[in-house]
């Protein structure tokens, strides 16, 4: 008898065992699926984070070339407005020099015609000579 309560007690045993085994495989197949859940559902919105920060990143260096093109375009512009306004100075520069000559040349012209006015003329000459 008591040989055959300890092959049936080590019998109960057994399925206790295997039935605890079981159990711990069905508890670590659930919490891997649930901690594969729970990973999924937390990256989810870090991978929208992801794909954002990629998109912003591109964005951001196509800003980053554009803005360097139009730096350069400013600068081309100002120097042509440069070039631009030195040559309207130089022209101004050549319409002031062109005044002063034209003054200057009136100012000799109404000189020489007083000094001719001023010098004897023929007809005065010719008739102090026969007189």
């Amino acid at each position: 008898m008591l040989p055959a309560m300890l092959k049936e007690h080590n019998a109960e045993q057994q399925k206790r065992k295997d039935r605890l085994d079981n159990m711990r495989a069905a508890v670590s197949e659930a919490a891997t699926s649930f901690t594969d859940a729970a990973v999924d559902d937390l990256n989810a919105p870090v991978c929208v984070l992801y794909v954002n920060q990629k998109k912003l990143d591109t964005e951001l260096k196509r800003l980053e070339r554009n803005l360097s093109r139009f730096h350069k375009t400013t600068a081309q512009w100002l120097s042509l407005v440069g070039n631009v306004n030195n040559a309207l100075k130089e022209f101004g520069d050549i319409e002031n020099w062109a005044a002063r000559i034209e003054t200057d040349s009136k100012e000799i012209l109404s000189g020489l015609e007083d000094r001719i006015s001023s010098l004897p003329s023929e007809s005065n000459l010719s008739q102090s000579s026969g007189s």
